[in-house]
């Protein structure tokens, strides 16, 4: 079984600031790998109760 690793955070009700975290997670933005290695880890995670 391999590790997970989750990371949380606690946003302010600042518009501002929001906007910055959304901007810096949106596609444009961040790193084509961390999308990559997401993509290949959903697709060999395998859920059989869901169909």
């Amino acid at each position: 079984m391999s590790k997970r690793y989750c990371q949380t955070l606690e946003l302010k009700n600042d518009p501002e600031l929001i906007k910055k975290y959304v901007e810096a997670h949106d596609r444009e933005h961040h790193w084509s790998e961390i999308r990559e290695g997401i993509s290949r880890r959903t697709s060999q995670t395998s859920c059989p109760d869901k169909k």
